[in-house]
């Protein structure tokens, strides 16, 4: 199923909802979208290195940098597991590849 992008609800089962959820990159419900996609979210990004052109960082080094998304700690496990990126004992895809 494809994500329905105003609905409150991860309608493809990736676990990321509305906005924050890549399907809905393009979609006009998403414009002007300050919370989640629009500012940038490590739901969106993923748990990955520095990235210049991304509006906060998903990595060890945005704590010391202050430049953190708000949901870093949440997806990526904070200070101690973030930058990693992939959980490989949780049941969850956090880098969106399916094998």
């Amino acid at each position: 199923p494809e994500e329905i992008c105003d609905d409150g609800i991860d309608n493809d089962g990736d676990t990321y909802i509305d906005c924050d959820d890549f399907g809905c990159n393009d979609d006009p419900a998403c414009e002007g979208e300050t919370s989640g996609g629009g500012e940038g979210s490590c739901a969106e990004y993923g748990c990955i290195g520095y990235e210049p052109g991304n509006a906060c960082q998903c990595n060890d080094l945005c704590v010391e940098y202050d430049n953190c998304c708000d949901d870093y700690d949440e997806i990526c496990g904070g200070e101690d597991g973030g930058g990693g990126g992939e959980i490989c004992d949780d049941g969850i895809d956090m880098m969106g590849i399916h094998i």
